[in-house]
């Protein structure tokens, strides 16, 4: 089980919509739990038009790291524009397909996941995902 949280003002990026999927009731799940998911986030207008879709990402979902998301979707610029919102609503629909799920395992503390072709310890994903998007500010060539 999964739930979206949305960030109309951004969430660390003031000038973006963040989306994030978090992992429900992830505290009380097993000891060496995770899931592997594709997911996308797609943004409708009031009338159920597909305004904007993010790019489908797969993710390692596990006890260090129990959310993740795009805190780049869209500039409030963009999103502002006329056609996105409907007496100032938007609609957010993430779409998941759950690829993987391991309910138990021995952990070490040594597993390690891909981050932007870099394998990282679990302990430290959030930390060096964060460097990629800071470096994509600078950029401002790739979108999350």
């Amino acid at each position: 089980m999964v739930y979206a949280n949305v960030y109309p003002k951004g969430n660390g990026i003031e000038d973006h919509l963040a989306l994030e999927l978090w992992v429900a009731n992830y505290g009380s799940l097993q000891l060496g739990w995770k899931s592997r998911a594709k997911y996308s986030f797609v943004l409708l207008n009031q009338s159920g038009k597909e305004i904007h879709k993010t790019t489908e990402t797969c993710q390692v979902f596990c006890a260090p790291v129990t959310s993740w998301g795009k805190p780049k979707a869209l500039t409030l610029k963009k999103l502002q524009e006329k056609g996105f919102l409907e007496n100032n609503k938007l609609i957010v629909k993430v779409q998941v397909q759950v690829l993987e799920v391991v309910n138990e395992a021995e952990v070490t503390g040594n597993e390690t996941m891909d981050v932007e072709g870099f394998q990282v310890l679990y302990s430290q994903v959030i930390q060096v995902s964060w460097i990629f998007v800071s470096k994509n500010l600078s950029n401002r060539t790739r979108i999350s």
